[in-house]
């Protein structure tokens, strides 16, 4: 169930404000290893994926609400219709 925040953006109940590497690929459908890592970062770098912010000196993690947002600005898949 989704809830609407005080900014009017979805958040998605139970959510934590922060998501670890493991809690990002889930929520992505990856399946979390060395090229889902890979991946991650090499988008970020280049703009296309949220960068993750620095909990610790050894901790990173992702903005919930930018893992949300980046969900919502994939075009969804259209196939076309065969010619009958």
């Amino acid at each position: 169930m989704t809830q609407i925040t005080p900014n009017n953006t979805p958040r998605f109940a139970g959510t934590p404000a922060f998501l670890d590497f493991p809690a990002v690929c889930h929520v992505l459908g990856l399946r979390s290893g060395r090229a889902a890592r890979t991946w991650c970062w090499r988008n970020a770098i280049r703009g296309a994926f949220p960068a993750p912010v620095k909990l610790g000196p050894s901790r990173i993690a992702w903005r919930a609400t930018d893992i949300e947002a980046f969900i919502a600005s994939r075009k969804p898949v259209t196939y076309a219709k065969e010619a009958a």
